[in-house]
């Protein structure tokens, strides 16, 4: 199915794995949210705008994770379009090796972890993007930041209808996956809270439905992360001693009933237990040291 689905006026969807947004501009130009994890995505997103007589002059990147990104390189190479992302995620789109080293911990990460559901094709930025309004080509925008996902993360907000990238999962995409991807928790549970206050008609998370009301989502995803959290708490404080890094991520995926399936997989989870440990660490709730091992271990304070 490549048929995009109107949302408000001049406002389109086309729904995937990774949710397309589509506004049209002035002269039959269009603007897409982001192009979806590959060249196959980025084709489905052409024919779409192909047979709706609409031409893409811009590509709207809300965050530079690669199923976000991965479809940026083929359109710009097919189109000519120019691509506007956040400041603090543009290096990412002009470099995308950085996601899979930054997850391997600043080493270059063998194959497995290179492939592209980590690391997109290079390519440009031609504007650089800061919250507020902005405009493309006769259109207002709104950008909200929503960090925490990822750092420098933003929203669309188009009129009443907001593109809420992954500032929060769809509860079956939670259910799914079990253990969701925030890189840093005080910003996610701020954003979480950000969303809740906005006036938006409809929002679109990046991965699942368009909602009018989306606090329940708002609070599943908020269950999510205090329930990493507080596993992360126990496994400390069941502890004898401090535990190693590995064995706290080993054990919290246990907890979850969470059996990575490849390299790529185990990054991701292990990095969004770091940032449980990360927020108990920061809060002064937990310690991290290092002992004559070389060993790092994560203990609860006071101990």
């Amino acid at each position: 199915m490549s048929k995009l689905c109107e949302l408000a006026d001049g406002v389109h969807l086309l729904p995937g794995s990774t949710n397309l947004g589509v506004v049209d501009l002035a002269g039959g130009r269009a603007l897409a949210i982001d192009s979806g994890l590959d060249e196959s995505a980025a084709r489905k997103l052409l024919r779409a705008l192909q047979e709706s007589g609409r031409r893409l002059t811009v590509i709207l990147s809300t965050h530079s994770h690669a199923d976000h990104i991965g479809g940026n390189a083929f359109l710009v190479q097919r189109t000519g379009c120019r691509v506007a992302a956040p400041a603090v995620e543009a290096s990412l789109l002009r470099a995308p090796a950085w996601e899979p080293l930054y997850l391997f911990g600043g080493a270059y990460p063998p194959a497995p972890a290179r492939s592209k559901f980590l690391m997109a094709a290079a390519g440009p930025v031609d504007l650089v993007l800061e919250p507020g309004p902005v405009e493309f080509e006769g259109r207002s925008l709104e950008l909200v930041p929503l960090p925490g996902h990822s750092p420098g993360q933003l929203g669309v907000l188009v009129g009443n209808v907001l593109f809420a990238a992954d500032a929060y999962f769809d509860p079956p995409v939670l259910e799914k996956h079990g253990l969701p991807y925030f890189a840093a928790v005080q910003e996610s549970l701020a954003t979480l809270d950000r969303l809740e206050s906005l006036t938006a008609g409809l929002v679109i998370p990046s991965h699942g439905r368009p909602v009018d009301d989306p606090r329940p989502s708002l609070d599943a995803n908020r269950r999510a992360l205090r329930q990493g959290l507080n596993h992360a708490l126990e496994l400390l404080a069941g502890a004898g001693e401090g535990i190693p890094t590995e064995t706290v991520v080993a054990s919290l995926l246990h907890r979850l009933g969470i059996r990575c399936r490849d390299l790529g997989h185990y990054l991701l989870c292990r990095a969004a237990v770091l940032a449980y440990l990360t927020h108990l660490v920061d809060t002064g709730v937990a310690a991290v040291g290092v002992g004559d091992d070389n060993v790092p271990r994560w203990e609860v304070c006071g101990r």
